[in-house]
């Protein structure tokens, strides 16, 4: 059981993980004028992720560590079932916390660029982040996101019910 929960920690974590920006990475040159920013604009972006980064990273390391205790709760064969339905109400509290940070984040963004260059901002961190997944998928061919794609798999394989026999 406890692989389907470190499964779902690697879910929220890439699902909640703020974008490339929030991740405190400034914009090269050449991405600020395909983006069409000014130095300005570039500041105040640096400032506001600047800002989130360190909530953003004690939301993660607290959501890790309830998280790991959940792990360790399940691996028990008497489960507290309190502690773990309190366990799992800090870890949506946190994950709450983690949405409400990227809300913040992307109201500023309205409030920094226009309506063009968010359009164009957009379009170059999805580009990133289909770039990352393509070269996530070429080093772990067998994880094909959350629950994997078992149409890769031999049957029987990752929990998958055996084939059935003739």
């Amino acid at each position: 059981m406890s692989w389907r929960v470190g499964g779902l920690v690697l879910l929220v974590i890439i699902l909640l993980q703020p974008s490339r920006l929030a991740a405190q990475h400034p914009l090269d040159e050449g991405q600020q004028k395909q983006i069409g920013i000014n130095s300005q604009q570039q500041k105040q972006l640096e400032d506001v992720f600047s800002k989130a980064g360190p909530k953003r990273r004690a939301i993660q390391a607290r959501m890790h560590e309830l998280y790991d205790e959940l792990h360790q709760l399940y691996d028990t064969f008497t489960l507290d079932q309190k502690k773990a339905k309190a366990l799992r109400e800090q870890i949506l509290e946190q994950q709450r916390q983690m949405m409400d940070l990227f809300a913040a984040n992307e109201m500023q963004l309205r409030l920094i660029l226009n309506p063009d260059q968010f359009q164009r901002l957009k379009a170059l961190l999805k580009s990133e982040r289909e770039q990352r997944q393509r070269d996530h998928n070429r080093r772990m061919p067998d994880n094909r996101g959350f629950g994997g794609d078992h149409s890769v798999r031999p049957p029987g394989e990752h929990g998958d019910p055996p084939a059935p026999r003739p």
